[in-house]
């Protein structure tokens, strides 16, 4: 999930999170990373994801809830219009924009924002893996924090970037998929492993495939954890495999026949099975086209894993030069200010300016800043006469050696 929000109404926003969360635990890992805002509402979807990623200045939190009330009755009043409330219920209402907020409403109204805030704490408590005391003493007072801050007080998991994310979401499925296509020996049968855990020697867990019928039964508020499972992808341990290596499902259950033991097969199956064992004898092995299609994918990994330590370098390079980019504007900015006072202009400002285009501005100003103090040049200028406190540019002789910025 790419968030980037500030939030929003809370009607919603507490279900589609239990959503997230359902399926980041049943359906499919789903991780949130932003690099721009995840505050309010958005925090609270974001945390139900497996894992929270920010960068250093993103802003997250704001963790709170608020209602604002308008009073219009002194506008409407002043346009000469009167407005009468007629209500059956006592506190039907009540927050109106057409009548004063009475302490009885505010007190109503407070009362609802609370039992929201709750909510939300107990909400984010459970996703983050967090107690509803910590939550609410360290993150949701309604402050904002920074990328690390916000990483510190345990409101995102690590630092990082979306590309960074993608790249390592790419290089780690990338590489259990091309372990699991990985040429087997014929008549032999594997695992598919599990792709969660990149553990290959555990079988795949079953999953359940957002069908329009599962997802009709989410939306009714039925946990997914509670629903029979839409499809089994667990690879069966009977299962044949035919002779270019695709698996074929073809267990005994499927069949309507119940399975058989190694000791409990028919003549037939164990005749079968002879014969294939016979002919994997008789075919000729390839062991060479084997070994160099394994030692490409080696190779492929071994590129893919340099490339993506190259990258995170990189991506480290650029945060300190983007951490060092803007006081270095700053003594540019600076350095050209002074230079206009020098030559008498008064003190410009270049706040509006940033990147090439305050290089190329400086670039000017110090061409004619040069033009009219050579170094180690003399500027002929004399004074108007001793001891005046009066300093004009045409009243002084300067030897300028350096120019220091």
């Amino acid at each position: 999930l790419n968030i980037d929000s500030p939030g929003g109404t809370a009607n919603g926003a507490f279900e589609l999170a239990r959503f997230i969360r359902d399926i980041s635990d049943n359906v499919k890992p789903i991780k949130a990373v932003t690099g721009g805002t995840m505050a309010s509402a958005a925090y609270l979807l974001g945390s139900a994801a497996s894992e929270i990623i920010a960068s250093p200045t993103s802003v997250v939190g704001s963790i709170g809830v608020i209602s604002i009330h308008q009073d219009h009755t002194k506008a409407l009043e002043d346009d000469g219009i009167k407005v009468t409330v007629i209500r059956s219920g006592k506190y039907k209402a009540l927050g109106n924009p057409y009548e004063e907020l009475t302490e009885e409403a505010k007190s109503i109204l407070q009362e609802h924002s609370d039992a929201f805030y709750m909510e939300f704490l107990t909400d984010v408590a459970r996703y983050r893996g967090k107690s509803v005391a910590e939550v609410q003493e360290r993150m949701a007072d309604g402050r904002e924090f920074l990328g690390r801050k916000a990483q510190t007080i345990g409101l995102v998991d690590k630092i990082g970037y979306i590309d960074n994310l993608i790249a390592e979401l790419v290089s780690k499925y990338a590489s259990l998929e091309a372990s699991r296509q990985a040429p087997r020996e014929y008549g032999m049968c594997t695992s598919v492993g599990n792709n969660e855990t990149g553990d290959e020697s555990m079988s795949r867990k079953k999953s359940a495939k957002l069908t329009p019928e599962l997802q009709a039964q989410i939306a009714s508020g039925v946990p997914i954890s509670a629903l029979p499972d839409a499809e089994d992808t667990s690879v069966d341990a009977n299962a044949e495999v035919e002779g270019d290596g695709v698996e074929v499902k073809a267990t005994s259950e499927q069949e309507g026949k119940p399975s058989l033991g190694a000791e409990e097969s028919t003549p037939e199956v164990k005749a079968s099975a002879d014969e294939q064992a016979e002919a994997v004898e008789k075919e000729p092995a390839n062991d060479a086209l084997v070994s160099f299609l394994r030692n490409e994918l080696q190779a492929a990994n071994e590129k893919l894993t340099k490339l993506s330590v190259e990258l995170e370098r990189a991506n480290a390079k650029l945060e300190e030069m983007n951490s060092v980019v803007p006081g270095m504007e700053d003594i540019v900015r600076a350095a050209m200010v002074r230079m206009e006072i020098g030559m008498g202009n008064g003190q410009a400002s270049y706040d509006h300016l940033s990147g090439a285009a305050l290089v190329a501005q400086y670039h000017k100003v110090n061409a004619r800043f040069e033009e009219r103090f050579p170094v180690g040049g003399v500027a002929k200028l004399e004074a108007k006469s001793a001891g005046e406190d009066f300093v004009d540019e045409n009243s002084v002789t300067a030897r300028l050696g350096a120019i220091s910025l």
